[in-house]
């Protein structure tokens, strides 16, 4: 099954179950660390805020 996602030469394709990987490994970046929440924090900064409150 691999081989029909490679092209012979010096043209490689990525196959898909790569780029959908990849796809969901942005999108969980940017959900814990860009992506604001109600309180204005995002998942990562809002753990760090209640680890050094505890």
């Amino acid at each position: 099954m691999w081989q029909c996602y490679f092209a012979l030469g010096s043209h490689i394709k990525t196959p898909p179950e790569t780029v959908y990987q990849k796809s969901c490994l942005k999108y969980m970046i940017y959900y814990n660390r860009y992506r604001y929440q109600w309180n204005l924090m995002t998942p990562i900064q809002y753990r760090d805020h209640l680890l050094k409150s505890a």
